[in-house]
């Protein structure tokens, strides 16, 4: 049995509707989404995911902090001449980077919510058809760019009714940008960002990721 977290700017939302969605839900009209019942792909449900973590650090993908900074950097690259450094030292410069952020964490027994890691759903079904995989892939990419560990991430497919865990733990974190970068493990913004755009920049391999071949729930 693992300890899980999902972390969620939207915390307040959460305990009032006692619910966590899964990420289309959580994104349709009427839940402060941008997908629609028109735009949504066969694929896009079957990625139809609650996220967790298994780390006690706020992940990078929860606001795409160093991918949406390296995007920003492939448009405007000749204002700082393609140079990573200097890009991470102008966003560290601005006010934004060092104010608090909140966020809250809920946390779970995997067993109890029926969660399974990420590595087993991709080596299991999304690794069975050149389609998905590629979807798929696309996900592991955008995990690594945000300086998250693959390995950490767990899903389950169903909402999570707080109302059938009356135990579960809430807790509400405040970090800012300056920290989660710290947090994930790097020295500064440039640092990131240059380690991002190495994995961009590399030949897909589509290797799996680790697997020990068995159901990993606990």
């Amino acid at each position: 049995m693992a300890t899980l977290y999902h972390y969620t700017t939207k915390g307040n939302e959460i305990c009032k509707d006692q619910l966590i969605r899964t990420e289309l839900d959580s994104k349709l009209p009427g839940h402060h989404g941008r997908y629609d019942e028109e735009t949504m792909t066969h694929i896009d449900r079957k990625m139809d995911f609650v996220w967790l973590t298994s780390s006690t650090k706020i992940p990078g993908c929860i606001q795409n902090i160093i991918k949406s900074v390296y995007e920003i950097g492939l448009e405007h690259g000749d204002k700082f001449d393609y140079d990573w450094h200097k890009l991470g030292q102008y966003i560290e410069s601005q006010p934004a980077h060092n104010q608090p952020l909140y966020y809250t964490r809920f946390q779970f027994d995997s067993s109890d919510i029926c969660a399974r890691t990420w590595n087993y759903e991709f080596n299991t079904v999304w690794n069975k058809s050149k389609l998905r995989r590629a979807f798929a892939e696309t996900v592991n990419h955008f995990t690594k760019i945000n300086g998250d560990d693959i390995d950490e991430h767990w899903i389950t497919d169903k909402p999570i009714d707080l109302k059938d865990h009356p135990s579960t733990k809430i807790e509400y974190v405040s970090r800012s940008y300056a920290d989660i970068i710290e947090d994930l493990g790097f020295e500064s913004m440039g640092q990131a960002l240059e380690r991002a755009h190495r994995i961009t920049t590399a030949p897909a391999t589509h290797k799996k990721v680790n697997f020990k071949g068995k159901r990993n729930y606990v």
